[in-house]
């Protein structure tokens, strides 16, 4: 699959002498506080641009949908994505450094947020919304296949930005999202309630995923050292404050890594 990357955000200079003879391919989302092209900030923009000090590499950032990006990691042709969530297919092409934590949440319309998810499930009339391409967690994504299997359940969009119009114009009656994409919906209680449909699962684990055929073992290792550090020495913490309420940060911090 021969996918083009045609917009080149930004790339990160670390110093003279830059360890990579060409910068590295890195796939972000925009989704609320991950990365803004408006703004241009972000947690994941802030996390590339430390990396690339760490690494001593630049970094050439490209916004696509996730669906496209696995894809591209997949074929060599993009070099790590964010926010990146592990399964066997994706272990097969990818390495995994984790960095935040954030548990999915159900937004579900007013009138059924007291449903759970098999209730939800044998309502034929219901449809949920969510990302194409995103794993949820595995209770969460056997939901998604169910309502897949069923033929018209489920909806899929490129971006979580979409779904809250899906939800408004009653084209979905509930969607999955995460913590860092709500903060932007203000006004999201006089349409839904967020509830937990999976309250015994613990919080997803969020990765950067690096490709096994483009980046060399070598620097794959540097990379796991400069994340690993940049979760240490209180980095990661800083950047979450600098975009989200400390209440919610704390709720996306990973413990020090081992």
């Amino acid at each position: 699959m021969n996918i083009r990357w045609p917009i080149l955000l930004f790339s990160f200079a670390a110093i003279d002498g830059l360890a990579c003879e060409q910068p590295l391919r890195a796939g972000l989302l925009e989704e609320g506080v991950l990365y803004s092209s408006a703004t241009e900030r972000g947690i994941d923009k802030d996390l590339m641009q430390e990396l690339s000090k760490r690494i001593e590499c630049s970094i050439a950032i490209s916004i696509e949908p996730r669906i496209r990006q696995w894809r591209a990691l997949a074929d060599g042709q993009l070099d790590m994505t964010t926010g990146a969530r592990p399964t066997a297919e994706r272990e097969v092409h990818s390495v995994f450094y984790p960095y935040i934590q954030g548990k999915p949440i159900t937004v579900a319309r007013t009138g059924i947020s007291r449903l759970g998810p098999s209730e939800f499930i044998v309502n034929r009339s219901l449809r949920l919304g969510v990302v194409r391409g995103y794993s949820y967690g595995p209770r969460l994504d056997q939901i998604v296949g169910e309502l897949q299997a069923a033929g018209d359940r489920l909806v899929e969009v490129p971006t979580a930005d979409q779904l809250i119009g899906l939800l408004r114009g009653g084209r979905v009656d509930a969607f999955l999202s995460l913590p860092t994409v709500m903060g932007q919906w203000a006004d999201i209680e006089q349409t839904a309630r967020q509830i937990d449909w999976v309250p015994q699962e613990p919080a997803a684990i969020g990765s950067l995923a690096v490709s096994r055929s483009s980046v060399s073992t070598e620097l794959r290792d540097k990379i796991a050292a400069a994340i690993k550090g940049i979760r240490d020495d209180g980095t990661m913490k800083a950047i979450l404050y600098r975009h989200l309420a400390p209440e919610i940060a704390d709720l996306l911090m990973l413990p020090q890594a081992d």
